[in-house]
């Protein structure tokens, strides 16, 4: 009995070994993956003159990582924050290793609905801008997961705007969506066109778009909202494109309206369809 139980001991003991291992090794790489030094580190937390320091929330994620290659590739100083439950940590990787200069990129890895966390981020770096792209995205999904979308996408927005006013950032690209429109009963979709959302993806943003455009009239912000329609394809060279995880594949962003278009099942609808980089988003417009 006492070998036996010094057999189970020793298992325990050994399953506990190889879970530290695996969380020792866990935090080393993401360790490895924010800024390595403490000169980059000082690069990031001074302005520099010439040099525009931008905070690109949802950096890991799918329009994130986009942007975030336009920018690093005009000379921009880049932040990516993202908490990977969306992103794609090869994003990130692709980045460093066509950027690896000091004080090009780093990746914070973080929450946005940790205000104490996205306070120091703000508090140790000097940013000039900031592109919020962070946001759970899938229509289907909100439906299911209401309170989900309001936490993810209003409340974390409200945590980014205060940080911005405490810090005294004074520059948002906010990324919204063609959602926020509904099922409008004219076409095409102009800027003018009212915003009555239908689901709570939509109305999430909305009310995103609301709490940002109230809080720039009584402040000096500028502010540009960003509505997408369909965003689709990778970069010209194929370093990066659209990895969602497989659980989310059926939440497709794609609506079928734009499939039947281009497959001809709808009679007389023609379609279209280009590549084009509007700003910094590449994107492929089916129309």
């Amino acid at each position: 009995m006492d070998y036996l139980d010094s057999r189970r001991k020793s298992r325990c003991a050994g399953k506990i070994i190889a879970a530290a291992l695996c969380i020792t090794v866990c935090i080393i790489i993401l360790k490895q993956n924010q800024s390595p030094t403490y000169s980059s580190l000082s690069l990031f937390s001074q302005h520099e003159l010439g040099v525009t320091h931008v905070l690109v929330t949802g950096g890991a994620g799918y329009i994130g990582s986009h942007a975030a290659l336009r920018l690093l590739k005009d000379s921009y100083r880049v932040t990516k924050v993202d908490n990977l439950s969306r992103g794609n940590l090869g994003a990130v990787k692709v980045l460093q290793d066509l950027f690896p200069e000091p004080g090009r990129l780093q990746f914070i890895y973080a929450d946005l609905g940790d205000a104490k966390a996205v306070n120091k981020i703000f508090a140790e770096n000097a940013f000039d801008a900031v592109m919020h792209f962070a946001a759970v995205a899938y229509v289907g999904e909100s439906t299911m997961e209401p309170l989900r979308y309001y936490h993810n996408i209003t409340s974390n927005t409200l945590v980014v705007l205060e940080a911005m006013a405490a810090h005294k950032v004074k520059t948002l690209i906010y990324s919204s969506t063609c959602a926020t429109y509904g099922e409008p009963v004219k076409m095409p979709i102009t800027e003018q066109t009212p915003q009555l959302p239908i689901n709570p993806y939509g109305k999430a943003k909305k009310m995103a778009e609301d709490i940002i455009i109230d809080f720039s009239k009584t402040t000096d912000m500028a502010v540009m909202i960003l509505r997408y329609f369909n965003v689709i394809g990778s970069d010209p060279e194929g370093r990066l494109g659209e990895a969602p995880q497989p659980e989310l594949r059926e939440h497709g962003r794609i609506s079928g309206a734009c499939f039947d278009a281009a497959r001809g099942i709808i009679p007389g609808l023609k379609q279209r369809i280009t590549i084009q980089c509007w700003g910094y988003l590449p994107m492929i417009l089916i129309d």
